[in-house]
């Protein structure tokens, strides 16, 4: 199973005490710094919102990339070979996205 990060986040490492105190602001906060970062929307799913007591957990950047996840999942884990209807329904309820 391969999970897909739905954000990568670059810092550059500062090359001086000025550098770093510059970056993180006067008290060592983050406020007000940027961060160089790409983000990807994607969506989510924690199965065991779905089914109870399970704990894998799936990603992707698509609806349909994370279904297609999930169906071998229900299949293997949980003896659900077909999903029907009323599953589907509640496996995109339990969908989020990013």
């Amino acid at each position: 199973m391969s999970l897909t990060p739905s954000v990568r986040i670059t810092r550059p490492q500062p090359r001086s005490r000025y550098a770093r105190e510059r970056r993180l602001g006067d008290h060592g906060s983050r406020v007000g710094c940027r961060l160089d970062e790409e983000i990807i929307m994607g969506y989510s799913l924690a199965c065991g919102d779905v089914m109870p007591g399970c704990a894998a957990t799936f990603s992707a950047e698509t609806e349909d990339e994370l279904l297609a996840q999930v169906g071998p999942h229900a299949a293997d884990a949980h003896g659900i070979p077909e999903i029907t209807p009323d599953v589907l329904e509640a496996v995109k309820g339990a969908i989020k996205q990013d």
